[in-house]
């Protein structure tokens, strides 16, 4: 308060001495708005000198709307890192209002990494073309909320995934609205080793089950063309076996990704 103004639990006094004819004084007072409402303020004033015109001691209503800001931000983490050919990375983001209002019908969006699969959302998500959406409503000053998002890794490269927040209520700072960058490298998935032993009457073929599946190619040259080879699989426990009946034609044979 200006003037020399005391604040006692709320209630401001001016004691200003005389004030002669004509004289026009001016104080102010400062303060800081609260959250949201509707402010009503008025003044008096008041002397022992006689005083023929009461009504004026007493100033109109001051009636002040209050514009309600909220500093909503985004954070965000993937898991596993590095995360494995074929498998399921998890990108967990948190938002945050730091207030001091409530931030009203947030919405966070995360567009997926070119590449990946979609697998899950949570707290409601909706996948819509590779960009996943929710619709978080209302959050209170100081509130935090947590949602996932899992997809599936493509077979090798390098992700790269931000996230972001959005409210209609003002946001102070706009910065924070947009998550850091979450790099998560691919691991390429490990080659199976392919055993070869001689059956009764042909050569069985036997290599164990990887993360991502493979098929048997094979081709009368080394040099193509390849093709799915026609003879049967089987599975036994963890290992994947090929058995080759006797042929009078050379034939090559490798594994191929799916």
């Amino acid at each position: 308060a200006s003037g020399g103004g005391v604040n006692a639990s709320g209630v401001v006094n001016w004691s200003l001495g005389d004030l002669g004819n004509g004289q026009v004084t001016n104080v102010t007072v400062t303060v800081t708005a609260p959250a949201s409402g509707t402010l009503t303020n008025t003044a008096s004033v008041s002397s022992p000198t006689g005083d023929p015109n009461l009504p004026n001691n007493m100033s109109s209503q001051v009636i002040t709307s209050i514009t309600p800001v909220a500093d909503v931000g985004v954070g965000k983490v993937g898991s596993p890192s590095p995360v494995g050919a074929g498998s399921n990375l998890v990108y967990t983001i948190s938002v945050t209002n730091f207030g001091p209002s409530t931030a009203s019908s947030v919405v966070v969006t995360d567009s997926l990494p070119a590449g990946v699969t979609f697998v899950s959302a949570s707290g409601g998500g909706v996948n819509a073309s590779g960009v996943v959406n929710w619709s978080l409503g209302d959050l209170g000053n100081g509130q935090v909320t947590t949602v996932t998002v899992t997809v599936t890794a493509p077979a090798s490269g390098t992700l790269t995934n931000t996230a972001s927040v959005s409210s209609p209520t003002v946001d102070p700072n706009l910065p924070n609205n947009v998550s850091s960058q979450v790099i998560t490298s691919i691991t390429p998935p490990t080659l199976p080793t392919v055993q070869v032993t001689q059956g009764a009457g042909s050569v069985v073929l036997t290599w164990p089950t990887p993360t991502m599946p493979y098929h048997l190619i094979s081709a009368p040259t080394v040099l193509g063309p390849w093709s799915p080879d026609p003879d049967a699989l089987s599975t036994n426990g963890g290992s994947v076996t090929a058995t080759i009946p006797p042929t009078s034609t050379q034939y090559y044979f490798r594994l191929q990704g799916q």
